[in-house]
């Protein structure tokens, strides 16, 4: 099996990404704090983890995979997961807001039409 090492794992996703998903992550946080929706030292530690964990499981997926193309697969299913964090903050601000998850559920049913349609193209 190819080791990977912990660095080459997170060299896998730039620090770019991360700053972004941080950054996505941090207004969250901040819109949570203010409607009183979380304690900021759990929020705080939630992202840290979150991150921890990906690039674990990334390191742990690409030592096992020797084929470049998959590797690239996982590198991008890793950074996907970085969103996940913001996209459970999202979740948790749903729950705490009727106005919130009232629109959420409208911008999903969207989504969703939208995704349908281009299953009839072509």
């Amino acid at each position: 099996m190819n080791a990977i090492t912990e660095m080459e794992a997170f060299e896998s996703i730039s620090p770019a990404e991360i700053a972004k998903s941080a950054q996505m992550f941090e207004s969250l946080k901040q819109l949570r704090l203010k409607l009183g929706s979380g304690k900021e030292e759990v929020l705080e530690r939630a992202f840290e983890l979150h991150v921890q964990g990906v690039l674990e499981k990334l390191q742990k997926r690409l030592s096992e995979i020797t084929e470049p193309h998959q590797q690239n697969v996982e590198a991008i299913m890793a950074r996907h997961g970085l969103y996940d964090a913001a996209f459970q903050q999202i979740a948790l601000l749903c729950q705490s807001s009727k106005l919130i998850h009232h629109l959420s559920y409208k911008i999903s049913h969207s989504h969703v039409s939208l995704v349908l349609s281009l299953s009839h193209i072509g």
